[in-house]
């Protein structure tokens, strides 16, 4: 999982984490933190130029990969 900082709060591994999508607020995927944040290198922002922005990544667990790529087909919205 990839964050743009490393404002990743107060998660460690073993924490369940639930995501929603800003605007329409549906369930996007949840899973189960099994590492720790990290930075990415030079070396691997200089190969990837996607990682200057999404540079702190974290190790989990998906449980919801059947559902993540097709999210928008259900009516999972928090606010219900």
């Amino acid at each position: 999982m990839d964050f743009f900082k490393k404002g990743t709060g107060a998660i460690r591994a073993g924490d369940i984490v639930i995501t929603t999508a800003v605007r329409c607020g549906f369930l996007l995927f949840y899973f189960k933190i099994t590492g720790s944040p990290r930075e990415a290198t030079y070396e691997e922002k200089q190969a990837n130029p996607r990682k200057e922005r999404w540079s702190w990544h974290i190790e989990v667990r998906s449980f919801s990969l059947n559902y993540d790529g097709s999210w928008w087909q259900y009516n999972l919205d928090r606010k219900l």
